[in-house]
């Protein structure tokens, strides 16, 4: 699984994104070297782990718009068929429940 905020900081490097407002952290370098991380996990035959209740995946597509670097790389993944469903269990809230190990 990807955290939102990586694919928001990643997508923040591009010349005039909107995401440069609201990303963390707010070090362009830091910024850079999240966008090299996901670059690398993009061009990878790694597998990206989403919810089978695609909770996760709505919540990458109400945060990132389609132009987004984040979104492209998750987009990918789809495309390339590196996607892996696994079994979330979240309380009332949404949150996501993990059992122990």
């Amino acid at each position: 699984m990807v955290d939102t905020n990586v694919l928001i900081a990643a997508s923040a490097t591009l010349q005039n994104s909107p995401m440069a407002l609201v990303a963390t952290p707010e070090d362009f370098d830091l910024r850079y070297e999240v966008w090299k991380w996901l670059t690398c996990f993009s061009e990878s035959c790694s597998r990206l782990v989403l919810d089978g209740q695609q909770e996760i995946d709505a919540e990458y597509r109400h945060k990132l718009m389609y132009p987004d670097y984040g979104l492209q790389v998750v987009q990918n993944k789809w495309d390339t068929l590196c996607v892996d469903m696994v079994d979330v269990s979240y309380d009332r809230d949404g949150y996501a429940v993990l059992e122990e190990p």
